[in-house]
């Protein structure tokens, strides 16, 4: 609403005249004194801005001084719309006006001063209208404020990222620049902040000087041209100058900067600022924390995978991506982005902004993002030519950029440019503007709490917030830094730290809840600029609550009156030093102490409880987060890395923590990260109990069928009764009682076939003890309530690793991709078997029907195996299938060479990452020298006699492998290595995140060994080790068979055995001849022997080079069929008692192998004995119940096969696309 009205409400000359804000509170005075028009701000009568001059240099002339001034046009206005900066949900756009006419007495020249008065500031600019040159070169605008003043500001004023610094408002020194917003604080303790807001029209964006003690003015940069200001032939209009006036509360919530600037060009963005296709959103980002090979199409696959997970909406890709594909990247450009649809993620791709400074390089890159599906970009160094991104020049650059942008319907974010004068408001699809000292600087603490309540008074900035591990991290505790993410409003929230990292945290929930634009924001008491920061805010129904602490270790006491009263809501803690999410429920009577230590903090995240009760059957929960730093099955840990599936996110208890009972109060419960029976958490109860206490867990809804059962895992113990309580409408309890569990994970199962037909309304942990004080430890890894039993779901098929590509000796990368069976399945999961320990480690889990892997041999094995199965909702899992990828052998290595470190001194930046990390055994630290050029890492082995290398192993530095590229080993006499030898080259770049083996030829022998890295490589790399040659070891698992004449032996392959050679003897213990040397496989075959005589085998293992190592143990070949044969009565007897009969033992040569053909029915294959006396018939069962023999007869063939046995092939077409089971009938 507008209400226009003009008044006489004073003659000339002008004497004083006052505007007041809407609430009355703020008051701007104008008036002339000695000649000069000046100005003065006030709030609730105290003096803010003490009175200062207007004015402005135009043509070589004041327009400040010696002026008439006219009577003024009022104006009283009150609108709102929506807000970009996001604060709070809407901008409040509520001032008074006024327009005074004024002309310059000398020469008759007239111009307007407008002031506006909001609620919390006033902002004022300079007009003139007409014809005629205009050329604005300066303003004589000054802020003068009292005695007593505190300051914080920072000194850039082009790019703006210096570090904001306490000043004494009396000892400034004269000329120093400010880069605003300008924060101060006065004696009386009301704060204010200076800035400006518009842009003006061909204006560049200004800054603040000190013009004298307690007095800044506002200042132009110098424009590309030369000029300061801004030249014209029409009508001309400055920036606004604001001052935002209050408590820190008020400055933080002021919308004066949005509500300043125009209102989106309606032919551009008709839905305003709301426009739909420029989406806020949080963004991952690939420059900081790198995934192992750098910027790559696909690692930014991979980030637009973990973006998804973390719900976010975009994913950056930052400087190198234009080299892709030899610099014709848009092919791979599109499929990143394709891939990135697909898991609902929109893709940014950085640019430097001198690539897109003409209309032509704009329509160019333009529409190649828009051909290849990026939905923008992030325009950078707009400093280029030696012009200041401040400057006029840059400012209509960045202007033509947006506008043209929004035609293809692109977003933007700038970086490398000045401060936001409102732009984001203006354009909507600028969805960020830099202008800070951000995470890229690795700033400290006390830098970092002062953004908020400084540089953000302006507007968004990309501060690329959020480290929690290394150097991204640094000093600050992982509480602080999620902190500054909730604390750092703006349509684009670019996150530093990497997405699997951020999804992998246990404190992901919180950051994934973290919002970019804010429903509303409150600053909280105990909130200082320069110490601290604290915030309320909310998004929906959620709020948050954050606090950066960089001084002194300080206590806190929270109180949560912001939210509804009456209303309980789900508390989650992320505390200074803590590993693990802190749990409780909450109202707004309640409040949250806290301690921070200097550099830390605290975030909370209070949700309303929601949830629909259980209502169906199955109900099944491990208590899995769906994340872990480790992984389990069954309570067997499979992996120790950490991970994060959505897939494997189970239902939680729907109050963390409800406790009822008198023994509650010494309890606690919470997921418990570090022990799982299944995923990666569990449910833990500890604590003191004296009498009974109850954990409600989960409501239900449910009529409980006839054959139910509840099934649950569970380990601990406690000096009482631990049971599960299942809640009926009826208000009865039944308790079933756990037995006293131990230190092993238990299962049990309960039968509520006596429940059926009731209405269960509630699961809860029930604890009773007689002791006056009992100790219990007790955790629940699943529990489990269906109906019957769980069907198996079918097994992949066709499982295999698509273009498989070997990482030197130890890796293999590729792609497994497997046939999904016809009733799919939830998930798939995928592992990683030793050959020769038999270790199985999990990879990960899938939905669909690929899954790329990365992996290095697990022992010495020789081949890397892939297991896969199948899993249906209900965790049921299918049977495996495998896949084995043959690895080439390595060269037996001793062990590494030890020495002196010698080479390059010092390191980058004194950092301390000297030359001795490079042996240090930590693959997590790394060399980075203080020279770029020339840098080396080595070892001195001392006098005497030292072994020859024979190979060399080393791990790049994270995100910086290709720093190695054309590195190089040597070997010298000489400390100088005046005289060297080349040892091996990196030729290419090595892969990340694992070690790599170079082998060396040659047999000499040197003193002086050393890594030297190429010319830009500043020494990086993270390990080395030398090694000279190894001893063989022998062959294990040697196993031997014999059918009739022909045997077959088999061992446990070996990574260092090129080949193998077996021998062969009639007597134990030889002597032994050459049966035959292989080099494909772990087997061999022994054709042509006597029947009736003994044969007793020995495999030796051959080395690259060669060399032969020891023999295995001695074996014998036995045909245990034959004298089965000679009693064919015994088929259904079981010799051994392990419950198969014999003769399956010694027919049966593997498991059933099914093939799906869709409506085309099954192939089922067996391997079978080669004896014409067995009759084997296939049968088929759509439920376990009836059972129909499949009338198409086997198909034998013995191709590719040991002697002995036969492929026995059925063809089920009858079956169709139908569910089936299948078993196998022998008989003989």
């Amino acid at each position: 609403m507008r209400i226009l009205f003009p008044l006489v409400l004073l003659s000339l000359p002008l004497q004083s005249q006052t505007l007041t804000s809407p609430n009355g509170r703020v008051v701007a005075e104008i008036a002339e004194s000695g000649g000069r028009l000046t100005w003065a701000l006030r709030l609730d009568d105290v003096a803010v801005i003490e009175p200062s001059a207007l004015g402005f240099t135009l043509n070589g002339r004041d327009f400040g001084e010696g002026v008439e001034v006219g009577t003024p046009e009022w104006e009283s206005v009150e609108e709102s719309f929506p807000s970009r900066q996001g604060v709070h949900a809407m901008v409040t756009n509520h001032y008074q006006s006024g327009r005074w006419p004024v002309t310059l007495s000398a020469t008759g020249e007239a111009w307007f001063l407008q002031f506006r008065v909001f609620d919390h500031g006033v902002a004022f600019r300079y007009e003139m209208v007409g014809e005629g040159a205009k050329n604005f070169t300066a303003e004589s605008t000054t802020y003068t404020f009292p005695a007593g003043a505190q300051l914080r500001a920072q000194g850039g004023v082009d790019v703006y990222e210096n570090v904001y610094d306490g000043l004494d408002g009396e000892a400034l020194l004269v000329g120093t620049r400010m880069g605003p917003p300008v924060v101060g604080k006065l004696a009386s303790g009301v704060s204010f902040a200076l800035t400006h807001a518009g842009p003006g029209v061909g204006f560049p964006n200004p800054y603040l000087e000190v013009a004298e003690n307690r007095k800044l003015k506002t200042v132009y940069v110098r424009n590309g041209d030369g000029t300061t200001g801004a030249s014209t032939g029409g009508d001309l209009s400055s920036p606004w100058n604001v001052v935002t006036v209050g408590s820190l509360d008020d400055l933080v919530n002021a919308d004066l900067v949005e509500a300043l600037a125009p209102a989106p060009d309606p032919e551009l963005f008709p839905e305003g600022t709301a426009t739909s296709w420029a989406q806020p959103g949080r963004s991952v980002w690939d420059w900081m924390s790198r995934f192992p090979g750098g910027i790559t199409a696909e690692n930014s696959k991979l980030e637009s995978l973990w973006a998804s997970r973390l719900g976010f909406e975009y994913n950056t890709i930052d400087e190198g991506w234009g080299a892709w594909n030899g610099g014709d990247p848009w092919d791979q450009v599109k499929e990143v982005v394709e891939a990135s649809e697909k898991v609902g993620v929109k893709v940014l791709v950085w640019v430097r902004s001198r690539d897109i400074r003409s209309r032509g390089q704009r329509a160019a890159f333009f529409s190649h993002l828009k051909e290849a599906g990026v939905s923008g970009f992030k325009a950078d160094f707009f400093d280029f030519g030696g012009v200041s991104p401040a400057a006029k020049e840059r400012v209509r650059l960045a202007e033509r950029i947006l506008r043209e942008a929004a035609h293809y319907q692109l977003v933007a974010n700038f970086h490398g440019f000045g401060k936001p004068l409102g732009q984001f408001r203006s354009y909507p699809n600028l969805l960020n503007i830099e202008a800070v000292f951000g995470k890229e600087s690795f700033p400290n603490a006390e830098t970092t709490v002062q953004i908020p309540l400084t540089r953000l008074l302006a507007g968004p900035t990309d501060y690329t917030p959020l480290g929690l591990e290394g150097r991204l991290q640094g000093d600050q505790t992982q509480a602080f830094e999620i902190a500054t993410m909730a604390t750092m409003a703006g349509p684009l929230i670019t996150l530093a730290e990497r997405g699997d990292r951020m999804a992998q945290s246990p404190f992901a929930s919180v950051i994934a809840g973290i919002p970019c634009l804010w429903d509303e924001t409150r600053v909280l008491e105990g909130t200082e600029v320069g110490s601290t920061c604290a915030m309320a805010r909310r998004v929906g129904e959620v709020w948050y609550v954050a606090i950066l602490n960089a001084g002194p270790e300080r206590s806190w006491q929270v109180a949560l009156d912001f939210l509804d009263p009456g209303r309980e809501y789900q508390g989650e803690i992320v505390r200074d030093g803590a590993t693990t999410l802190e749990q409780r429920l909450v109202s707004s009577g309640d409040a949250i102490e806290a301690t921070t230590v200097a550099g830390g903090g605290l975030v909370v995240r209070l949700i309303p409880p929601g949830g629909e009760p259980v209502r169906s059957l199955p109900f099944e929960t491990s208590f899995s987060t769906g994340r872990g730093s480790f992984f389990a099955e069954r309570g067997q840990v499979l992996s120790n890395e950490p991970w994060a599936e959505p897939v494997l996110e189970d239902r939680l208890p729907d109050r963390r923590w409800a406790w009822s009972g008198t023994g509650a109060g010494g309890l606690t419960a919470s997921l418990d990260e570090a022990d799982a029976w299944h995923g990666g958490s569990s449910l833990k109860v500890e604590g003191g109990l004296t009498g009974e206490a109850e954990l409600e867990l989960f409501s239900c809804d449910l009529e409980l069928p006839s054959d139910v059962h509840l099934e649950l895992a569970f380990r601990g113990s406690g000096e009482g009764q631990a049971s599960v309580a299942l809640h009926f409408a009826t208000g009865e309890v039944r308790l079933l009682p756990l037995s006293e569990g131990g230190e092993d994970w238990e299962v049990r199962r309960f039968d509520l076939t006596a429940e059926a037909g009731r209405r269960l309304m509630g699961i809860a942990l029930h604890l009773n003890s007689q002791e006056s004080s009992s100790h219990w430890s007790l955790r629940w890894g699943r529990l489990s309530l269906r109906a019957g039993e769980a069907p198996v779901p079918f097994a992949p098929s066709a499982l295999m690793l698509e273009n498989p590509i070997l990482q030197g000796f130890d890796g293999v990368e590729g792609t497994l991709r497997w046939t999904e069976p016809p009733e799919g399945a939830a998930y798939y999961s995928i592992y990683q078997v030793s050959g020769l320990s038999g270790e199985r480690r999990w990879l990960g889990v899938t939905e669909g029907g690929m899954f790329p892997v990365s992996v290095s041999r697990l022992d010495d094995e020789a081949e890397v195996i892939f297991q896969l199965a199948a899993s249906s909702w209900d965790g049921v899992a299918s049977g495996i299938r495998e896949v084995r990828i043959a690895l080439p052998p390595r060269p037996a290595l001793g062990e590494a060479l030890m020495g002196t470190v010698i080479g390059t001194t010092g390191s980058y930046d004194n950092s301390g990452a000297t030359r001795e990390r490079v042996f240090d055994g930590d693959t997590g630290s790394y060399f980075d020298a203080p020279v770029a050029n020339d840098a080396w890492a080595g070892l001195d082995l001392g006098s005497g006699e030292v072994p020859v290398v024979r190979a060399i192993r080393f791990f790049p530095r994270e995100g910086w492998a290709g720093r190695m590229t054309g590195g190089g080993f040597q070997g010298s006499n000489s400390a100088s290595f005046s005289t060297s030898t080349t040892l091996a080259t990196i030729s290419v770049e090595p892969k990340e995140g694992q070690w790599t083996l170079l082998p060396v030829e040659g047999a000499t022998a040197f003193r002086y060994l050393r890594y030297r890295s190429p010319n830009g490589g500043w020494g990086n790399v993270a390990e080395v080790s030398f090694h000279p040659a190894g001893t063989l070891v022998a062959p294990s698992g040697v196993e031997a068979g014999r059918a009739g004449s022909s045997a077959r032996v088999e061992w446990r392959p070996l990574a260092t055995a090129a080949s193998y050679r077996i021998g062969r003897a009639e007597v134990s213990g030889g002597p032994y001849e050459l049966a035959g040397e292989t080099a494909e496989g772990a087997y061999f075959f022994d054709d042509d022997l006597d029947p009736m005589a003994r044969v007793f085998y020995v495999v030796t293992a051959v080395s690259v080079e060669g060399f032969e190592g020891p023999p295995s143990l001695e074996v014998e070949a036995l045909d245990p069929f034959v004298d089965w044969l000679g009693a064919p009565g015994e088929f259904e007897q079981d010799a051994n008692g392990d419950g198969r009969a014999d003769g399956l033992e010694f027919a049966l040569g593997g498991p059933l192998q099914c093939d799906f053909f869709g409506e085309m029915g099954n192939r089922i294959e067996v391997l079978l004995r080669d004896d014409r006396m067995l009759d084997a018939r296939l049968f088929r069962s759509p439920d376990l119940s009836q059972w129909q023999e499949v009338g198409n007869g086997p198909v034998v063939t013995q191709d590719g096969l040991p002697t002995g046995f036969v492929r026995t092939i059925f063809e089920d077409f009858a079956a169709g696309d139908a569910a089936a089971y299948y078993r196998l009938r022998l008989n003989r």
